[in-house]
């Protein structure tokens, strides 16, 4: 294992300064695309999280021991399997791709008390190739571990900041997230993110902030948070109080959280019920039109929020 540091970039995502090293002149950082405008020239901070990148000739899945079984077939639209394992004590994450241009299988393990993730990639072929460092499965799946440290979680949602209001709308995949964020952009809203965002509780407030998309370019964006919505639908623009038990059990079933570890599950209902005691949830029925915008704005205005 090649141990010297080729080439390095920094990031902030959600707030999280990462460094991020490779070890071999097989990587080469992308020049667009994916998380290149979450690069920032300076970390401020000695206490950032490190990806530290090697090639591998293989790996030995024997050594391996299976904690939660994320994927476990090649489908059409998610290509790969991943699993959360063990090796040596060390929690990390297992991947394997089926049709992947440049990768075979990769493992990450998490020392989370030096807030270093070790990545080993089984390259295809050996020559040189772009790799984002926030590819699908590892980037999310990093970020859902490391964003605990930071009293924050990852919903699927979509986020908007319209006028400096930030409104988040929470669904299961194909209710209308991408559609309630195309709509609030025609209406001149700017969209935060339109399939996951990280939601941080700070000292002054909750924020939103988006995370980098391997498919397309995005620069890093942040807005205070205003309102939450669980959307759904409809026939007819609707809108409906939550009690602080229905939105923290709503927004619970659409964060993306992996059900073996006790204390992880509590860790994110205890931040909900933090943040659904001090922000307004509602449900939002919508038929898909820009009509539930100036709803939704109308409905605010008039009660003086």
């Amino acid at each position: 294992m090649v141990n010297n540091v080729v080439s390095s970039k920094k990031y902030i995502v959600g707030g999280m300064e990462i460094l991020v090293n490779f070890h071999a002149s097989l990587f080469c950082f992308p020049s667009h695309n994916g998380s290149t405008l979450f690069e920032v020239s300076t970390l401020l901070s000695d206490n950032h999280w490190i990806f530290d990148f090697h090639p591998s000739d293989g790996l030995d899945e024997s050594l391996l021991i299976p904690v939660f079984c994320g994927n476990d077939s090649f489908q059409d639209e998610i290509p790969y399997r991943w699993s959360i394992v063990t090796k040596d004590n060390e929690k990390g994450i297992f991947f394997e791709f089926q049709n992947h241009p440049t990768l075979i299988s990769g493992l990450a393990i998490y020392e989370m008390s030096s807030k270093t993730i070790s990545v080993n990639l089984v390259p295809k072929l050996n020559e040189t190739f772009e790799l984002d460092p926030f590819f699908h499965p590892l980037g999310i799946l990093s970020l859902v571990e490391m964003v605990r440290s930071h009293q924050a979680l990852i919903i699927h949602a979509s986020a908007v900041n319209d006028g400096g209001n930030g409104y988040l709308f929470s669904a299961v995949s194909g209710t209308g997230k991408s559609t309630m964020a195309a709509l609030w952009r025609q209406m001149g809203a700017t969209i935060i993110n339109d399939d996951r965002v990280i939601i941080s509780v700070r000292d002054n407030g909750v924020e939103l902030n988006n995370t980098p998309m391997p498919y397309y370019e995005d620069y890093s964006k942040t807005v205070a948070l205003s309102k939450l919505f669980l959307i759904k639908q409809s026939l007819h623009n609707y809108i409906k109080p939550l009690s602080t038990i229905q939105a923290t059990l709503g927004l619970m079933g659409n964060c993306i959280q992996h059900h073996y570890n006790k204390n992880h599950v509590e860790f994110q209902l205890g931040l909900l019920e933090q943040i659904t005691k001090s922000y307004e949830v509602f449900e939002l029925g919508f038929k898909p039109d820009t009509d539930i915008v100036n709803f939704v704005r109308t409905q605010f205005d008039e009660r003086k929020i």
